[in-house]
């Protein structure tokens, strides 16, 4: 063999191998890139703890849903001082009055 690459018509026993013969085989595999080594493939995975779901209230549907985006959206603005909307993320507050 020594580096020679076998035909489709070849097999391995017409090379005449003593056993105990080490043989070291290339095969062109199909597929993407891989990043990393093979052998590490899944690590971080594999190391994070699994933590349990926490349990969270079901989620409007419909009509209950509509409203709520319109609440969210349109009649709970809270004006800030300089009169420019925030954003529903934003975490303005007004200062408290006393």
């Amino acid at each position: 063999l020594h580096g020679t690459p076998l035909n489709n018509e070849q097999t391995i026993e017409e090379f005449g191998l003593v056993p105990g013969t080490v043989l070291d085989a290339s095969i062109k595999l199909l597929g993407g890139k891989t990043h990393g080594r093979i052998n590490h493939a899944g690590k971080v995975k594999n190391q994070t703890p699994n933590v349990a779901q926490t349990e969270k209230p079901k989620k409007k549907t419909g009509r209950a849903r509509r409203r709520e985006q319109y609440a969210q959206r349109f009649s709970n603005k809270v004006a800030s001082p300089n009169g420019v909307h925030r954003g529903p993320n934003s975490n303005y507050r007004p200062p408290a009055s006393s």
